[in-house]
C-alpha cells in the first residue's frame, strides 16, 4: 500500500474511482450532466406553457394532466 502524503495527489492506482474523470474529460462530463438536467426541465416547462393557454389550464391542472403529479399549495408564513 502506498504512503499518503499530504498535499500530493495520489497515483491512479490509489485514486478514487471517479479520479480518471479529472481534467478536460471530467469538465465536459460535469458540464453536460449539470446542464442536461436544467435543459430537460426547461423543455418540459416550455411544453406546459404552450399547453396552458390552448386548453385553458392552470399550472397545477397542466402538470396533473401531462405528468400525473399533484402540486400542493403550501403556506410559507413563519409562525412563532
Amino acid at each position: 500500500m502506498e504512503e499518503v502524503v499530504p498535499g500530493v495527489a495520489p497515483s491512479a492506482s490509489t485514486a478514487a474511482p471517479g479520479a480518471a474523470l479529472l481534467g478536460g474529460g471530467g469538465f465536459a462530463f460535469h458540464f453536460l450532466r449539470g446542464f442536461w438536467c436544467r435543459f430537460l426541465v426547461d423543455v418540459k416547462l416550455h411544453g406546459l406553457r404552450a399547453l396552458m393557454p390552448t386548453q385553458g389550464l392552470t399550472l397545477q391542472d397542466a402538470v396533473r394532466q401531462e405528468f400525473g403529479y399533484e402540486i400542493l399549495q403550501f403556506d410559507f408564513t413563519w409562525q412563532s
